[in-house]
């Protein structure tokens, strides 16, 4: 029978290498969220919002009268259409940041548990988890690790297993 390695430290250097992506996502999304209040508080200036519309490049059907744009003959209020744009960026970030905060939970259990092969099992759930929380957030780099670090604790897991057993 061939002998079976134990992967234990290769989940703990994933895992290190989680904790790093999701910490930078983390700030990223701090970062984008204050950004977005930025935009909300800089919307109050309606100076800086008429110059902003005089400044777009919108075509001949469509011109600025004052706060409001013409499209045609319905008019729609540029601060809506930045207040929407905001709204959504905001609301992008606030997922990005939870599913960062999982992700760097994930991970940390990773560093705490890799040690311990009855606590694998817990490991290789919460990287399952945390690769369909890293796909839904676009993190890709994560996704992969978060892949190759569940497929490696699962082996560990069941290898040890398969020692105690014998």
């Amino acid at each position: 029978m061939p002998c079976m390695k134990n992967y234990k430290n290769t989940v703990f250097g994933l895992s290190i290498a989680i904790v790093c992506v999701s910490a930078i996502s983390l700030i990223l999304a701090i970062l984008s969220i204050i950004y977005t209040c930025v935009g909300y508080n800089s919307m109050q200036n309606t100076d800086l919002v008429v110059g902003l519309a005089n400044g777009l490049n919108l075509g001949y059907e469509t011109f600025i009268q004052g706060k409001d744009m013409v499209i045609g003959s319905s008019s729609v209020s540029l601060e809506d259409m930045l207040s929407l744009g905001l709204t959504a960026t905001l609301c992008i970030s606030i997922f990005s940041l939870l599913c960062a905060a999982y992700t760097l939970i994930a991970g940390i259990l990773g560093i705490k548990f890799y040690k311990n092969v009855q606590k694998l099992r817990i490991v290789f759930c919460f990287d399952v988890a945390g690769a369909v929380v890293s796909l839904l957030s676009l993190n890709f780099i994560n996704l992969i690790l978060f892949v190759i670090c569940g497929i490696f604790a699962h082996v560990s897991q069941k290898t040890k297993q398969g020692q105690s057993k014998d």
